[in-house]
Order: structure tokens, then sequence, then C-alpha cells
């Protein structure tokens, strides 16, 4: 059996980001594995509750004590264009990063995720350029004014799937609006996160961006239930997300959730049968068909059923699976061993 090599040699030791340097947390050393081969590739250091708080503490003073929250939207705009721009600049190099995390097709990472990373600061940018306040005057003798401002310090909590994509909608927006942010990417995919915290660190101020690393129930749990975090945004299980709500709702932190779901399909006999097809496959296979919005159930009109499912599963079979930094592959390997075991105890 082919072992399809690593993408790219990782840094032996992954450890955290406090005050724009590399911060080693003092709890257990977590293995990292690169999907395509199964092969360890290094180690995370955890981060404890103690880390963490060194993480809050940092983004709280820089929140509190600096200009940060009060910079003009146009300062604003011009940090987050060279965020955006310093991301372009180095895609590659993050794409095979994120490809030794995820083991996502390298093709898909390079043309679409990074870009889409990249892109949400820009989004975010031209957002802020339009923003306003508002103005009511229901009662007569009052004028109310509505001026929005930064929450304060937000725990960032990210993905596995799709690392760069959603981790940076989250940071882009935290920053947008003069807040702090302290990231905590998945365990599982390291790699790609902790260079951009690299590469922002000469353009963000010193606490603006924090990243700890770890387990969530160690590494998430303390960040969620910190109270020097005011607000949570969770990208992940609908399980886990309950269980950081509970946490965060102990301190009565707001929290946005982004939690997975069940997506169907709906087929009748009069849609366009080869789009409907086409967007059936793409919806459940994409990204190695690990995403919250594949298109797990297909629900198809009696009329077209039978012939739907037996040219469904055609087109399945030839589906090109293998290595991740291959052109004509289609689909990688699934993000883990634990994740894989599970897919495959749906068919036996």
């Amino acid at each position: 059996m082919k072992i399809f090599e690593n993408p790219i040699e990782p840094p032996s030791i992954v450890k955290g980001w406090i005050d724009n340097k590399e911060s080693l947390g003092s709890g257990v050393e977590v293995p990292v594995f690169y999907p395509g081969n199964g092969k360890q590739v290094s180690v995370l250091v955890e981060d404890t509750a103690d880390d963490v708080e060194k993480a809050v503490a940092s983004a709280r003073k820089t929140f509190d004590t600096t200009s940060w929250a009060k910079l003009s939207v146009e300062k604003r705009i011009e940090i987050l264009e060279s965020c955006r721009q310093v991301i372009l600049d180095n895609i590659d190099e993050l794409a095979l990063l994120e490809c030794l995390g995820t083991g996502l097709i390298l093709r898909e990472i390079k043309g679409f995720h990074i870009q889409r990373a990249a892109y949400n600061f820009r989004f975010f940018a031209q957002y802020i350029s339009q923003a306003h306040g508002e103005r009511y005057d229901n009662t007569d003798g009052y004028l109310t004014l509505v001026n929005r401002e930064p929450a304060g310090v937000v725990g960032l909590i990210a993905p596995w799937n799709a690392p760069m994509a959603l981790a940076t909608m989250k940071i882009a927006a935290a920053i947008a609006f003069g807040n702090c942010a302290i990231l905590k990417p998945s365990e599982q995919t390291p790699f790609s996160l902790i260079k951009l915290a690299n590469l922002l660190k000469d353009i963000l101020p010193e606490g603006v961006f924090n990243l700890v690393n770890g387990r969530g129930p160690v590494t998430g749990s303390a960040l969620v239930s910190n109270p020097g975090v005011d607000r949570i945004s969770f990208t992940g299980g609908t399980v886990t997300g309950r269980q950081v709500m509970m946490d965060a709702g102990k301190q009565l932190t707001p929290c946005t959730m982004e939690l997975g779901g069940k997506s169907a399909n709906i087929v009748f006999a009069s849609a366009d049968y080869q789009r409907a097809l086409d967007g059936a496959l793409i919806g459940i296979f994409s990204n190695n068909g690990q995403q919250c919005l594949a298109g797990s159930r297909i629900l198809v009109e009696e009329k077209i059923f039978d012939k739907f499912v037996e040219e469904f599963v055609q087109r399945t079979k030839k589906i090109v699976v293998g290595d991740p930094l291959n052109n004509e592959t289609e689909i990688g390997p699934i993000a883990s061993k634990q994740h894989m075991e599970r897919i495959l105890s749906f068919a036996e």
C-alpha cells in the first residue's frame, strides 16, 4: 500500500501565542497526526487554565489600557486589508500546513479555503466602512442615539474541518470592531493558525490576537469559563455546544453558536435532473464530506427515486480517492482515525 508523504515539515512542538510571541503551555503533550498517512508529525503542548489566564490578562490589558478599541474606522480598515494581504502573500505555506492538519485536498485549500480566509478580512473591512449608529425619536421630548462599542475580550473556538476559513471569520469580525481576541483552534489542526498568528505579529499590536492550544475539556473549558472573557463564539458539534453554553452561562457570558445539523436535499421530478444529481454529489462529498452543510440526507420524489439512486451510486464509484497533494484527487483522507471509525460504524 502506498504511503503518502507529508505535505510540509511542521514544527516539532506546537506552542501557544501571547503578546505577539510564542508561549509554551504548562500542560501535557498532545500528539498531532497527518491524516494522509496516520503518522504522528508533531506534539502540541496543551495550555492549562493558568496559561489561558495569561492570554486573557494580555488581551484585557490591551483592550483597557491602549487606544486599540478606539482606533478610527479608516485605520482599522487599513489593518484588516494588511491582514488579508499577508495571507495571500503566504498562501503556499499556509495551504501546505492546512493540508498537513486536515488532510483536505491541497488544490481546494489553495483555491478556496485560503482565499476565503483572506476575503474574510476584506469583507469586514468593507462592512465597517458602512457602519453607522441609530437614532430614535419615538417619544416626545427625547432623542435616543445608539452607538455600538466593542464588547471587549472575546473567546473564539474554531473547528477542525476548515480551520483557516472558519477561524479567520471569527478573528476578522472581532478585530474589525475593536475587540481583542483569543483563539482556540482544534488540537487536531493547529499548524496553519499558529503560522497565521506569527504572520500577523507585525500588523496587530500585542494582546490583540492571542492563541491557546489544547483539548476542549481542558483549554476550551478554561477559556469559556474565564470571567475575563466578554463574549464567546463557537463553531462545532451540538453536544459540545451545549457544554460551552453551560460553562459560559455561569458567568452570563453571551455566546454565538454555529452547530451541526442534518442537512437534506429535496429532489422533485420537476427539478433539473443533472443539476440535482451534481448538487447532491458535491453537497455530501466536497471538503472530504466533512462540513456542517453536507447533504447527508436526500429526499427524492418516488417517480424518479430508483433512477436517481442508481445514477448517484454509479457516479460515486467514479470519485477519485487518494493523496491530497495529487491534482487528480477528488476526496482525501478523513481527518482522524476516531472520525473514520465513527463513519464506518454507520455502514456496519
